[in-house]
């Protein structure tokens, strides 16, 4: 009687073949290695350009788990490629994100209040750092007391990014501290303590000088924020820890006195179309005021002598001041408006 034909065994038919064989080794290998590739590409999408440093630990690391991944592929005789990739991902994926769970630990929440966002006009309009003379400085050491009634207008400047603000007093004590993230370092404006007397800024391990402001009551302290920001890649990231941050941080002050009362010119008042405002830097609810109204002004905002004006400004109307509006806004699209400087209400002195 015949032998009955043995059932074919696909793994010894494509493991005998050095084709196939190659082809599956080669997935594993770069489903090893894919692992620690995320983290750069991560960087890359970002802040738009690759690492400044990504240390040979990290190479050899990704080397390594390549070969890990290879030499799954090998002991379970995968012989589909598609899963030798998946298999080769495997394994290094589990060891990364275990060594990430180790080896970060929750950021310390920064202490004081949330950091305000004011928004941002492109013509002129606000208040904001872009509009700088070449003049910004930092300005002189406070005298010990109480300043009343400032306001913190930060401006990250060439990029945004993520940063920690601490305010300090005469003696260096921090009296409170806040983070703004990326998105709203573009402009942030808040209050600021009346004993408070410097600021310095933190980024990662990197810190700035602490810069001096002073000021007098009701002015606006301006502050243009540069940051050269480079994150560095090592074994540890590769295992999934966050990068580390290095920044070189330098900061332009410049104190502005608040808009006199009585001061006649032309302010931005937003963007406003069919859904809405978009930019906006009056308190009118959805509405668009109307000659004759006093509004309250929600940011910084620069008083020119024309609409969409490029000659220099004629003063700043700091947050919290009233402003009458000696015209119906001009649009569509960009709101100004020719409005005359209100006087303090009782309430804000």
């Amino acid at each position: 009687m015949p032998e009955d034909p043995k059932t074919p065994d696909p793994a010894a038919e494509i493991w005998g073949g050095p084709t196939s064989r190659w082809r599956l080794l080669c997935a594993g290998f770069i489903g090893g290695i894919l692992s620690p590739m995320v983290r750069p590409l991560q960087e890359f999408l970002a802040v738009r350009h690759y690492p400044a440093e990504i240390g040979l630990d990290y190479w050899l690391l990704a080397v390594f788990l390549g070969f890990l991944g290879l030499g799954l592929v090998v002991v379970l005789k995968e012989t589909e490629a598609l899963k030798a990739l998946t298999l080769g991902l495997s394994l290094p994926a589990f060891l990364i994100s275990l060594g990430g769970a180790v080896q970060n630990s929750g950021d310390k929440a920064a202490t004081g209040p949330t950091a305000v966002p004011a928004r941002v006009e492109s013509q002129g309009g606000l208040g904001g750092i872009p509009f700088f003379s070449a003049s910004a400085y930092a300005d002189d050491a406070a005298t010990p007391g109480n300043i009343p009634g400032r306001m913190l207008e930060l401006a990250a400047v060439d990029q945004p990014f993520a940063y920690r603000a601490d305010l300090l007093d005469t003696s260096g004590r921090v009296v409170s501290s806040f983070a703004v993230l990326e998105k709203n370092s573009p402009l942030v404006t808040r209050a600021l303590p009346a004993e408070v007397t410097g600021i310095r800024f933190v980024i990662g391990e990197s810190q700035s000088v602490t810069y001096p402001v002073g000021g007098q009551p009701g002015w606006t302290i301006g502050i243009a924020l540069h940051a050269d920001i480079q994150r560095k890649l090592g074994l540890a990231q590769a295992l999934g820890k966050a990068p580390e941050l290095q920044a070189q941080i330098s900061a332009e002050v410049e104190p502005r006195p608040k808009a006199v009362a009585g001061l006649q010119g032309w302010i931005f008042l937003g963007n406003h179309d069919r859904s809405g405002w978009g930019i906006q830097t009056v308190d009118t609810g959805e509405a668009i005021p109307k000659a004759g109204d006093i509004v309250k002004v929600l940011a910084p905002v620069n008083v020119r002598d024309a609409a969409r004006s490029k000659q220099p400004r004629l003063g700043i109307v700091s947050s919290g001041q009233r402003v009458k509006l000696l015209s119906d806004p001009q649009g569509p699209g960009a709101f100004w408006a020719q409005v005359e400087v209100q006087p303090d209400s009782p309430a804000a002195n």
